[in-house]
């Protein structure tokens, strides 16, 4: 039962529409080709997006929604950081199976003015990661844990995406390109990785053939 049910992806489909985000959630069975069929229909029809200029894939960004799966978005952290409080929440909460992922998402350019604001006195990078579990959560086990990790770490960028995903009612992370930003890439492992890691990173090999398979035509 278990290998049949490794097929079904959920796949998170981002875009814009005057402004406003929109969302949709789509479980696609790889082996189905009406749901392959489904998600290029979504992919090929989807709100207008705002980074036609730079994305080889201007009209969609994918994410993972697998509500069984412990994840974390971490904005503008050293990578020690994120390892750090990685492996304090697998110690501290034993569901999260003994291991994780970090993926690196993306790296953002600051810009700073001097006093007079005409001119920048010096700018300087700041990267984002995300941490993937591999213990099996429900989602209301996955709330408490990263409430807990909230406070513990009082960082308002983390707290800031917490609220938004209790918001969604899912818990997302990026799978694919967005703007500048080219698919998140592993920069860790730690510990077990057989569990909820192997099933996302399926999900993600995944969405890159399915861009790759059909780049011509979501790229229009």
């Amino acid at each position: 039962m278990q290998d049949q049910k490794s097929s079904v992806r959920h796949i998170a489909i981002y875009g814009t529409d005057k402004g406003r985000g929109k969302r949709w959630e789509l479980p696609i069975d790889e082996n189905n080709p009406y749901d392959i069929k489904a998600l290029k229909l979504a992919c090929l029809n989807p709100p207008a997006n705002r980074y036609v200029r730079y994305n080889p894939f201007p009209n969609v960004v994918l994410g993972d929604w697998h509500d069984d799966i412990g994840k974390v978005d971490w904005d503008e952290r050293f990578l020690c950081e994120v390892k750090r409080f990685s492996k304090i929440m697998v110690k501290r909460f034993p569901r999260l199976g003994g291991g994780f992922i970090i993926l690196q998402s993306s790296t953002k350019l600051h810009k700073i003015r001097d006093e007079s604001l005409d001119k920048i006195a010096y700018t300087y990078k700041s990267k984002s990661y995300h941490t993937v579990f591999n213990g099996k959560v429900s989602y209301n086990e996955l709330d408490s844990m990263l409430a807990w990790l909230c406070l513990f770490t009082k960082d308002m960028k983390l707290i800031t995406w917490f609220l938004l995903q209790l918001i969604k009612g899912t818990y997302t992370l990026r799978l694919g390109f967005k703007g500048r930003k080219r698919p998140p890439k592993i920069v860790c492992c730690y510990g077990s990785q057989d569990g909820q890691i192997k099933k996302f990173l399926e999900t993600y090999v995944f969405v890159q053939n399915f861009l790759r398979e059909n780049e011509r035509e979501i790229a229009k």
